[in-house]
């Protein structure tokens, strides 16, 4: 309880930088949501591919839908979810969705990326599914390199939220497994 409070006191601090640094960002905000999206951007999301693919409309509002199914989610099976695993989940459906961003923003990855990396380095994974999960992550990312050489548009980098998404749940699942193969059997 006592750390909900510092979590709690914490964000009231950043939340009065925040007014004293910008005291119109909420009327900033709602600007860009309610005006901003007038235009749909070419994203490196699913809205940016739906946008790339001519559906203007679902490239500007699929976050909503996001937005609810996440709610639903949450709502039936997030509450017994640890605070890290949220995090990354919540990070990697915003980065799958989101109707603005570059890809710079897929920085963020790196909190789910970093959580396979736990898993592998601590020996959560079998060994041939932590070698799988190496190769996977170093082969894309050679081919994001490979990638900004032939192609400078953004919205092409749509999938790499979604490989990483894909390998997050790979290897969240294999490490279930084998956690449950090296409990203790009790009779």
């Amino acid at each position: 309880m006592a750390r909900l409070h510092w979590i709690c006191r914490r964000a009231g601090r950043c939340v009065h930088i925040l007014f004293a640094l910008y005291p119109a960002w909420p009327i900033s905000f709602w600007q860009l949501v309610a005006l901003g999206m007038e235009t749909a951007r070419e994203t490196p999301t699913i809205s940016g591919l739906f946008v790339i693919a001519g559906e203007r409309m679902w490239g500007k509002w699929i976050w909503v839908a996001g937005l609810f199914l996440t709610i639903v989610v949450w709502w039936k099976r997030g509450k017994a979810w640890d605070r890290r695993s949220l995090i990354d989940v919540s990070i990697l459906a915003g980065m799958m969705i989101a109707p603005v961003g570059w890809s710079y923003d897929q920085v963020m990855l790196l909190f789910p990326l970093l959580r396979i990396v736990e898993w592998v380095t601590n020996g959560f994974l079998a060994r041939k599914d932590a070698v799988t999960v190496v190769l996977v992550l170093i082969i894309s990312d050679a081919a994001t390199f490979y990638e900004r050489i032939l192609t400078p548009n953004e919205v092409w980098y749509f999938w790499v939220p979604l490989l990483v998404a894909i390998v997050y749940a790979f290897a969240w699942r294999r490490r279930q497994t084998r956690l449950l193969t090296l409990a203790p059997k009790t009779a």
